[in-house]
């Protein structure tokens, strides 16, 4: 019943409580049980907009009139309480996230990268932006997985954004890059 099938996969439901508590208690384990240095989670809170979440919406997202803004929030709850609780258990903890390496594009909203490729706060609903300017996450590790001068998703474009978004906060920058590409 925590579970939604996407494209033949099965996925936990973001939007049910139970299920963000299992990752959080899941991690606790992890953290109390072995001597680990950090968490790191991958992007793919949502696999993708077609996601059907539509009972679980209807039952907890009445204070929410967008569903992305909903499942937006959904990962916040739960990026936030992995932070939270990480560091109660262990304060020396690394906790972080590697996202899409573009969180939205200029010409969606305006705070966004000069790039045209798929956007991670539309596309997966991580509101990865936020999570650096709340001090959610000890470090960001945004998957820019294209060259310099790509036309739509420059790395260089792409890796002045990132380095823009963590200024000024305690959150460090590791970029992603993809050792198939080299």
């Amino acid at each position: 019943d925590w579970t939604v099938e996407y494209q033949g996969n099965y996925y936990w439901n973001p939007g049910l409580p139970q299920v963000r508590q299992m990752v959080v208690d899941g991690t606790l384990e992890i953290v109390n049980r072995y001597d680990v240095d950090g968490i790191h989670l991958d992007d793919y809170f949502y696999p993708g907009q077609e996601f059907q979440d539509s009972e679980t919406y209807a039952a907890y997202g009445a204070a929410f009139d967008d569903l992305g803004d909903w499942r937006r929030e959904n990962v916040n709850q739960l990026i936030h309480a992995l932070d939270t609780e990480l560091h109660k258990a262990d304060p020396n903890i690394r906790f972080g996230v590697s996202p899409a390496g573009i969180w939205a594009n200029q010409d969606s909203i305006s705070i966004g990268s000069a790039t045209g490729g798929k956007q991670s706060y539309f596309a997966h609903y991580a509101d990865s932006r936020t999570w650096v300017k709340e001090g959610w996450v000890d470090y960001i590790c945004p998957q820019i997985y294209w060259q310099i001068g790509h036309a739509s998703a420059d790395y260089e474009i792409l890796a002045r954004w990132w380095a823009e978004t963590v200024q000024g906060t305690d959150v460090d920058l590791y970029i992603g890059m993809a050792d198939y590409q080299a």
